[in-house]
C-alpha cells in the first residue's frame, strides 16, 4: 500500500470484551435473590432481562450517568417483577447491579485469536505501517482504559492507539478523523452496536463491519437510517474473522484462509495470484 495508512477502529464492549455477560451475571443475581424472597415473579428471567435493557436504553437516552443508569434499570425491572419490595432487597439489587463496573470482562476468545492472527499478517508482509489498529471505545474514561489495561498483553499489543469518547455519534466520528487527518475513504469501524459503532460511522463517511451480539445494549431505536441505504460501506459480519478476512482480501490484496475453509475466486485466472496466510 503506498497511500496513506488504513485505519481500522474496533469497539472494545461486546466486541473486544465480553461486557454482556458481566451484565448477564448481575441480572442473574438479581433474579435469583428475587426468588428466595419472594414467592411470585411475575416475569420469566429472559423477560427480566429485556425489561432492565429496555430501560438502560432508556436512561441512555436521557444521558443519565452509566454507573447509576445500569443499576437503577435493573432495580426498575425487578420492581416491575415483584410487588411490596423491601428497602434492604433494593439496596441489595443496587450493590449487584454495580458488580458491572468492578468486574473486569474477559476477552471475546475469537476476536483476540483473530486479531492476533491479523496482525501477524501486517508484520510478516510489512504492513504494520499501512494499517493501523485502533481502540475506539464510549465510557467513562478511566474506567474504559482499566478494561484496556485488564486486556493480555498480546491482545494490546495489537493496538496502534486507544481512544476513550464520551458518545459515539456523526459528530464524534468526525472529530476523531479531523484530529488524526484521516480520510474517511482509509477508515473502518468494527462494533456490535448498530445504533452507535454503524449508523453514525457511516454517516461520516466510515466503511462498517456490524458484528451483532445477541442480548447486548444496542441503541438503534435511536436512528432512523437503514444501514442497508449505505451500500458496500455497511457489511454485517458473525464473527471478528470475518471482518477481518474480508478486509485483508478488498483492501489490502492479501487472500486468507482458516483451517476449515479456504477463501477463493469461481475463475483463478482471471485475477492475480495472491498471498496466502492461515487465518481462525
Amino acid at each position: 500500500m503506498k497511500n496513506k495508512p488504513l485505519y481500522i477502529f474496533i469497539d472494545m464492549d461486546d466486541t473486544l470484551i465480553d461486557t454482556k455477560g458481566v451484565y448477564d451475571v448481575a441480572r442473574r443475581a438479581v433474579y435469583e435473590l428475587l426468588g428466595s424472597n419472594y414467592k411470585d415473579i411475575r416475569k420469566d428471567f429472559e423477560s427480566f432481562r429485556a425489561q432492565s435493557i429496555k430501560k438502560n436504553n432508556e436512561y441512555r437516552a436521557q444521558k443519565i450517568d452509566a454507573t447509576i443508569r445500569t443499576p437503577q434499570s435493573i432495580l426498575d425491572a425487578a420492581k416491575e417483577a415483584v410487588d411490596n419490595m423491601s428497602y434492604d432487597i433494593e439496596r441489595e439489587i443496587l450493590r449487584l447491579g454495580e458488580r458491572v463496573f468492578t468486574t473486569i470482562p474477559q476477552p471475546i476468545r475469537n476476536a483476540e485469536k483473530s486479531l492476533k492472527t491479523f496482525k501477524a499478517m501486517l508484520k510478516k508482509h510489512d504492513l504494520e505501517q499501512d494499517v493501523k489498529l485502533v481502540v475506539l471505545t464510549q465510557g467513562e474514561e478511566p474506567w474504559q482504559l482499566e478494561k484496556f489495561n485488564a486486556l493480555p498483553q498480546g491482545l494490546k499489543d495489537v493496538f496502534d492507539d486507544v481512544i476513550v469518547v464520551s458518545d459515539k455519534k456523526k459528530a464524534t466520528y468526525e472529530r476523531v478523523l479531523k484530529e488524526r487527518n484521516i480520510d474517511p475513504a482509509n477508515a473502518i469501524m468494527i462494533g456490535d452496536k448498530e445504533g452507535s459503532d454503524v449508523l453514525p460511522a457511516l454517516d461520516a463517511g466510515m466503511s462498517t463491519f456490524h458484528i451483532p451480539v445477541y442480548g447486548a445494549l444496542d441503541f438503534k431505536g435511536l436512528f432512523k437510517s437503514d444501514p442497508k441505504e449505505y451500500g458496500d460501506r455497511y457489511n454485517r459480519k458473525s464473527k471478528m474473522s470475518q471482518a477481518l478476512r474480508t478486509i485483508a482480501s478488498d483492501r489490502l490484496g492479501l487472500k486468507m484462509r482458516n483451517s476449515h475453509q479456504r477463501l477463493g475466486y469461481s475463475d483463478r485466472r482471471s485475477f492475480p495470484k495472491k498471498r496466502l496466510l492461515r487465518f481462525y
